[in-house]
Formats: C-alpha cells, sequence, structure tokens
C-alpha cells in the first residue's frame, strides 16, 4: 500500500522542491487548546508563505478560528457523521499532517488523510506516523505551546518566534456594545470568568462574587461577570439574591465568540484555566489565573507581568490531574483567598 512505503526522499529535501505545501493540522480539543493551535498556523505562514494550511476541529469549536489569516481552510469535524467526514479526507492529498492530539481518533483521521509526511508523537499506537517526538521530557515546566512547536523541527523550524490569534466576529462585537451601551458600563471594566469545563479549573463560584463586591465598593473598576451554558441555573440564583440596582453587572447567554468579545472589552480578565483565559491571553488582554491542579508552567505564558498567576502552596500542587481531584478536596483552589487576589490586582499596572 502507498501509505506504508518507506519515503526516500527526505522532508527537509520535499519541502525544498515543492511550491505550494499543503498542511494539515489536528486539533479537536476545546475551546483553550483551538487557540493554542494558532501558533502553528502563524508559524507555517512566515516559513512557508505559499502554503495552504487546514485545520481539523471539532463543529462546535469551528467559530473559533474562522476568521484567522493565516488558516486557509477549517475543516468541522461532526461526531454523528464521522464516516462522511473520513470519506472526504480520503481525496484531499495533503504533504505533511500534524497531529497535535494523537488520540484515537485523530489517528484514523490521520491515515484515510494520506499525507506524505505524517508527524506525530512517539507512541506505541502511532506506528504509521513516518516522523514521530518524544515531548514527554519536562512537559509540565515547559509552556504547552513551546513544547508543542517542537514538532516543527521536521521542517527545519527552531524555536520560532510565534502569536496568538482570536479575533470575535463583528456581529458578537456589536451584540457586547449593545448589551454594555444598555448597562452603561463604561471605564475601566474587570471581566470574572466564572465558566470552567471541570471543578478543577473553578475557583468557587461564591468567591469570584465576593470578589467583584470587594471590586466594586473598594475601587473605581466596574465589574463584568462573565458565565458559559453550564452556569445558567447558578447564574440566576445569584441574581434573584441580589438588589436589582447592584454594581456588579452579568453578561447574557453568549455564544462562543459573543463571551470573546465581552473579554476583549475588559481592561483585566480573572479567571481559572481554561478556554476563556486563553481567549484573553490571545487578545492580549491583562489576564490573572487562579490555578487549581494543573502547572502554571506548563499551561501560562513566560509573560507573568501582563499573564500573572496565583497558586496554592499545598504539598500536592501540582499535580496536573485537569479531571477531578484525587482527595476529592479541591483545596488547592479553597485555599487562594479573596484578599489574596484582590491584592493581586492591585499590583497591577492596569
Amino acid at each position: 500500500m502507498r501509505f506504508f512505503i518507506r519515503r526516500e526522499m527526505s522532508i527537509e529535501h520535499y519541502i525544498q522542491k515543492k511550491k505550494k505545501i499543503k498542511f494539515l493540522i489536528l486539533r479537536m480539543k476545546p475551546v483553550g487548546d483551538t487557540i493554542l493551535a494558532t501558533p502553528f498556523f502563524y508559524v507555517l505562514k512566515k516559513k512557508f508563505p505559499d502554503c495552504h494550511i487546514s485545520v481539523v476541529v471539532n463543529t462546535p469549536f469551528a467559530e473559533m478560528i474562522m476568521n484567522n489569516p493565516y488558516c486557509d481552510e477549517v475543516l468541522a469535524y461532526d461526531k454523528k457523521k464521522p464516516l462522511a467526514f473520513l470519506f472526504i479526507m480520503l481525496f484531499r492529498k495533503f504533504d505533511v499532517s500534524i497531529d497535535l492530539m494523537n488520540n484515537p481518533r485523530t489517528s484514523q483521521i490521520n491515515l484515510f488523510a494520506w499525507a506524505r509526511y505524517r508527524i506525530g508523537l512517539q507512541k506505541s499506537r502511532n506506528f504509521f506516523y513516518n516522523l514521530r517526538i518524544d515531548l514527554n521530557e519536562s512537559i509540565h515546566e515547559i509552556f504547552n505551546v513551546d513544547n508543542n512547536l517542537k514538532m516543527l523541527r521536521f521542517l527545519g523550524i527552531e524555536d520560532p518566534y510565534y502569536e496568538f490569534y482570536y479575533k470575535p466576529d463583528a456581529g458578537s462585537e456589536q451584540f457586547t456594545r449593545n448589551f454594555l451601551k444598555e448597562k452603561q458600563l463604561k471605564g475601566k471594566i474587570i471581566g470574572l470568568n466564572i465558566s470552567a469545563t471541570t471543578d478543577v479549573q473553578r475557583w468557587p463560584t461564591e468567591k469570584f462574587i465576593k470578589l467583584g463586591e470587594k471590586l466594586a465598593n473598594e475601587t473605581d473598576f466596574r465589574v463584568l461577570i462573565i458565565w458559559g451554558p453550564e452556569d445558567q441555573g447558578k447564574i440566576e440564583k445569584i441574581r434573584l439574591s441580589r438588589d436589582p440596582d447592584d454594581k456588579i453587572i452579568f453578561t447574557p447567554p453568549t455564544t462562543l465568540n459573543q463571551m470573546g468579545a465581552f473579554i476583549e472589552s475588559c481592561s483585566l480578565l480573572v479567571t481559572g484555566d481554561g478556554g476563556p483565559k486563553h481567549m484573553g491571553v490571545a487578545m492580549n488582554i491583562s489576564t490573572l489565573t487562579i490555578y487549581g491542579g494543573v502547572s502554571a508552567k506548563e499551561w501560562n505564558p513566560a509573560d507573568t507581568e501582563r499573564f500573572p498567576y496565583i497558586t496554592s502552596a499545598i504539598d500536592c500542587y501540582p499535580c496536573h490531574n485537569k479531571k477531578a481531584c484525587k482527595l476529592g478536596t479541591l483545596e488547592c483552589l479553597h485555599q487562594i483567598s479573596v484578599e489574596r487576589v484582590f491584592e493581586k490586582i492591585m499590583e497591577m499596572n492596569l
């Protein structure tokens, strides 16, 4: 079979001869990981200006990169129609595929994509990748993007300069402007994001509310509570218990890009680790991240002046567990006080 024939021509020689390289990048995880893939688009376009970049993402997250100037094509993967997607991939004829996930689903897509050079991780099940790299060494000590970009060394790219890119669409930005105008929300806005994929990424909501009250009463900042679909029941209960003339404003239900547009309107975003945090960083919004068990070194950019973070001092931090607390206590998050976060905000030059 053509797919398993060993290629005599090195990838370096091949890309020198090829006029227009077709890249396939697979990054199907949620919002944050989708945004963390955007430096790949930037670096590849700078190195190979005439290249064509296609990116596979799960359908719900496709909107995050639809208007990315360094991405030529977004291939939205519908989990309900996997066979139809795989059939389409058979005819795409990519030159180089880069799998940033290396799970069974992306490995399957990579197989059907039939790329000449297939870059993946050094794992036992990845026998059909012909260019493999081990990124496990010191993985928790290196920023995720810097670590993953090592995969581009096969293309002669070493420690490249890169930029993130995320920009909400014009309709989402207009939606946000209308809401802020209606609420007469002007001046410096601090966004407090309570949304998180898992509990180990979520600083307690009641602490976010207390922080919002403290900021509203003791500073001239306006406070905006940002939340996701999973928080709606909680938000409704909080709203009912508060004065209608409260200084704290809650965003309405939003799409991902509408949430991004609200973050874009903030002078500072305070958040747990996750998608909204990476939105803020990609838009160069000052972002203060409160970490649970995962390593800040792995998930926070090196610019800690603009993107500072807070972690607990308990012995089990970091546990690197993004799904659940093994002790069931979430002490790493509960230990971080409202006063400590408030003081960190006051230290920032906003």
